[in-house]
């Protein structure tokens, strides 16, 4: 994956090598495709699934994109139309026979920062579950979604504050769930 594009980054690619040599021997580029970040893609029988931002309306809905590389073809698939949830995804993983999308976003209905985790099934046909955290007044992106040896999940979750005008102070937590969006534990890497 990268950004290849000119004078864009509105654009992405999946790039191919060899291996053995480092070469670069094809790649597919994508236009008009908004990513988060270099965690946005998974292989899934022989398809690309990708989580992607859609900023031509406004982020008001998760996206994901099925790429098959050996027909050419991309389909996409769109979750939470309706919702007053303004969705950045940030990346998607693949566990125990489901996807997790992730990332940070907004509530419109009441100004509140979001980060996000929402479970669909490996068909990619319906949401299992949406899970929303917030541990601040502004800001509270929610990064770096991961499987831990027990088999839960863990993230990184900022906050931070207005300055004069929140109680909250730039943090940075570690939130262990299990595949059911429960907190098992929250630990912080810095306190503000």
């Amino acid at each position: 994956m990268n950004h290849i594009c000119n004078n864009s980054y509105n654009c992405f690619s999946i790039n191919y090598f060899d291996l053995n040599t480092g070469d670069l021997y094809g790649y597919d580029l994508f236009d008009s495709i908004f990513i988060g970040n270099n965690k946005i893609l998974q292989c899934y029988k022989n398809h690309y699934i990708i989580s992607s931002h859609d900023e031509i309306n406004n982020f008001n809905k998760i996206k994901i994109l099925k790429f098959d590389p050996k027909n050419d073809s991309l389909n996409e698939v769109n979750f939470l139309e309706n919702d007053s949830i303004r969705f950045i995804n940030d990346g998607i993983l693949f566990h125990n026979s489901d996807f997790y999308v992730w990332g940070e976003g907004r509530n419109i209905n009441t100004d509140s920062p979001i980060g996000h985790i929402v479970k669909v099934d490996s068909s990619l046909n319906k949401v299992l579950d949406t899970w929303y955290f917030s541990r601040s007044t502004r800001l509270s992106p929610l990064s770096d979604l991961q499987i831990q040896p027990d088999g839960s999940l863990a993230f990184l979750i900022n906050s931070s504050g207005n300055v004069g005008q929140s109680v909250v102070k730039d943090s940075i937590l570690i939130v262990k769930i299990d595949i059911n969006g429960n907190i098992i534990n929250e630990v912080y890497v810095i306190k503000g």
